[in-house]
């Protein structure tokens, strides 16, 4: 069987909305960029938060209830939308924890995740 088939029925069967294969993509981004990064570094204001690699490389940020990504600090991509919350804490000096909440049509999803 093709390798997209098994793909989609995994999808298909463990994840129920669009919302959650779009966090499940997300998280799975996050990590690709991130975990070869010697240091990330973190951003937490009251009404924005980012993480970026000590390089500079790529950087995700939270505003207005939307991530954007930034890679090397040229143009950017709408990641995620109608994110209500976008928490990013350090655990240990190479081990962050991310926390976010995103709202689609009245119902609220979560995913925490370590990098």
């Amino acid at each position: 069987m093709p390798l997209i088939i098994n793909s989609t029925k995994f999808f298909d069967y463990h994840l129920s909305t669009n919302s959650d294969i779009e966090l499940e993509l997300f998280a799975r981004d996050l990590i690709a960029d991130f975990s070869t990064s010697s240091s990330l570094d973190i951003e937490n204001h009251s009404t924005s938060s980012s993480i970026s690699d000590s390089k500079g490389l790529c950087k995700y940020s939270y505003k207005n209830g939307k991530i954007i990504k930034t890679v090397n600090g040229k143009g950017n991509v709408t990641v995620l939308n109608q994110v209500t919350q976008f928490k990013v804490r350090k655990v240990t000096p190479n081990l962050i924890e991310v926390d976010i909440r995103l709202r689609d049509k009245g119902v609220m999803y979560h995913k925490q995740f370590y990098v």
